[in-house]
């Protein structure tokens, strides 16, 4: 598979604030990103996952080492990389359908492409009935499509979502779950997707990373077959109940609790 993204010994230290000792967040990241992946990363609360995601976005320039977009470097921020926020970061003073063409009237798309583009996307997340809707009015799950929906308009290749799902109930939760599957599957961007739920990353992954506690590295990979048998059954609850998904649920959590262990000072 051709390498979409690609990280080459990359590292990030935070300087020291109000004289304490700097802060190494990123050791030695070497990763590729490749085409049609649904990468998941795991670890401990603080093991540099969402410095990662902001370094591979472009908000934050590594310390050392490169990441280059198809061969050429990243040097901040660009619409190859949409990013679907924790928090939805919507603008509550614009509607669903001009949150989700916001992207586009910055890079100067006229109005009737920009409505066509936006519309599209709003379908692909079950929007369509919403677009002239405020964004007070929707449920956290619907501002979170939303957000979603936001990300694909601009058509990047590669998707980066910092815990999108960590604040919604249950319920919906799983609900969201299947529908980001269900879009990647149609849409076959990358994606680069954080979460803390070890069942989440099981379920979604196409390929899964688990980080150390700080300074983050990438000790574990794994493929992972689990959103197949989803797509194959239809059966989400099907695919989380069976024996060999709840083995691997096992050993991901004995490796994050083994790493915090290990961390901790005598």
């Amino acid at each position: 598979m051709t390498a979409v993204i690609s990280l080459n010994q990359v590292a990030m230290v935070f300087p020291s604030l109000q004289g304490l000792g700097s802060v190494q967040a990123l050791e030695d990241i070497n990763f590729e990103f490749r085409d049609n992946e649904f990468v998941v990363a795991l670890g401990a609360s603080g093991c540099g996952k969402t410095t990662l995601l902001n370094v591979i976005a472009g908000f934050l320039p590594p310390t050392s080492g490169d990441i280059k977009h198809k061969g050429e470097p990243v040097t901040g921020p660009g619409r190859d990389r949409g990013v679907v926020f924790q928090k939805h970061a919507l603008l509550p003073w614009l509607n669903v359908i001009e949150n989700t063409g916001f992207g586009l009237k910055l890079q100067g798309v006229a109005g009737a492409e920009r409505r066509a583009r936006a519309m599209e996307n709003l379908a692909l997340v079950g929007l369509s009935d919403f677009e002239n809707y405020p964004i007070y009015q929707l449920s956290g799950g619907m501002q979170q499509r939303v957000g979603l929906a936001r990300a694909l308009t601009c058509d990047p290749d590669m998707l980066l979502m910092d815990e999108p799902l960590g604040a919604l109930d249950a319920f919906t939760r799983e609900n969201m779950q299947e529908l980001i599957l269900d879009v990647w599957r149609k849409t076959r961007k990358v994606v680069f997707f954080i979460t803390h739920s070890v069942e989440e990353a099981l379920f979604m992954a196409t390929r899964l990373i688990v980080m150390s506690p700080r300074p983050g590295r990438i000790t574990h990979e794994y493929e992972l077959d689990f959103y197949q048998r989803y797509f194959d059954t239809g059966n989400a609850r099907q695919v989380k109940s069976s024996p060999d998904f709840i083995t691997m649920r096992e050993e991901i959590l004995s490796i994050i609790y083994g790493e915090e262990v290990q961390e901790q000072p005598l």
